[in-house]
């Protein structure tokens, strides 16, 4: 073989491989260069629909707050907060904090544990009602 054509199939080899790895090394910087923006559209993205839920559920948390701190609430009043809430919780949980997410199932717990309360109340209350009743009437 002539020394003329070693040196240009060795030339032309080394052209290749470098032309290959300067492909690859600008396919790998172009990816993760669209990996970093599709991440940063994605948080934005969440924080923006974070921004337009996150009044409702601190809206149903205070009027809880509100009617226990008042001491204004009812059987039919905790229902239709928890019915709110548990709404709110099954269209939008996805998108909680882990710390809002602990927070507002500690809520939940909270209003399900108020409720049995009351229910037990009301319910002692009937028994203790007819006990008196009977009384009465046995006198």
């Amino acid at each position: 073989m002539q020394p003329e054509l070693l040196i240009a199939i060795v030339s032309s080899l080394i052209t290749l491989l470098a032309s290959f790895f300067l492909a690859t090394y600008r396919a790998r910087v172009e990816f993760r260069k669209m990996a970093k923006q599709l991440e940063e559209k994605y948080t934005t993205s969440l924080f923006n629909k974070r921004f337009e839920i996150y009044p409702l559920l601190f809206k149903l948390l205070n009027e809880l707050n509100n009617a226990i701190d008042c001491n204004s609430q009812s059987k039919q009043m905790l229902n239709e907060l928890l019915k709110q809430f548990d709404g709110w919780m099954s269209a939008n949980a996805i998108f909680l904090t882990r710390t809002l997410a602990q927070i507002a199932w500690g809520y939940h717990n909270f209003l399900m544990d108020l409720l049995e309360q009351y229910i037990e109340e009301l319910t002692y209350r009937r028994i203790e009602t007819e006990l008196n009743l009977c009384n009465d009437d046995r006198r």
